[in-house]
């Protein structure tokens, strides 16, 4: 029961995340476009904090799209294996989604620590904004383990 409570908590969470980075990305966007076409100048921070957070959108977002399993499979033919076969490209799919995960989270650690410069208009650290990678990757990776081995442990009880 708390699992469920705290899923539910993780998922209203992200969700209000994704919503707060995209308004306050909106509403620097529409700024800009009025200052630029009323007032005939442009905020020299705007169009780069709204890519910073369109970043951060974009990897906050990709959690939501693991967490709902809104990525793009292939799983018609692996839907019509037999069970052991089944269990073994399920097995197999997990395996590769978590290596790809902890090798883009080591670069992302990796990318975090070797950086230095910082954003022209707003002055930010890029680090911090590198740190989406690995956070959303060890995020997604904590939701791929669970999940693969709750379809071992649902595989196994199917076929006993």
């Amino acid at each position: 029961m708390l699992g469920k409570r705290l899923y539910a908590g993780f998922d209203l969470s992200l969700n209000a995340i994704i919503i707060a980075i995209f308004s306050i990305m909106l509403i620097v966007v529409g700024l800009n476009v009025l200052c630029r076409y009323l007032l005939n100048f442009s905020l020299g921070w705007a169009d780069e904090s709204a890519r910073l957070l369109f970043i951060l959108m974009v990897f906050i977002g990709s959690i939501g799209a693991h967490k709902d399993k809104a990525h793009f499979s292939f799983d018609i033919f692996v839907k019509k294996l037999p069970p052991q076969l089944y269990i073994a490209a399920k097995l197999v799919a997990h395996s590769i989604v978590i290596y790809v995960l902890i090798s883009m989270l080591v670069g992302g650690i990796k990318t975090f620590i070797l950086l230095t410069n910082k954003t022209p208009a707003l002055g930010i650290p890029v680090k911090y904004i590198y740190l989406a990678i690995p956070l959303s990757m060890l995020a997604m990776l904590v939701m791929t383990v669970h999940t693969a081995i709750y379809s071992i442990v649902k595989c196994r009880n199917q076929l006993k």
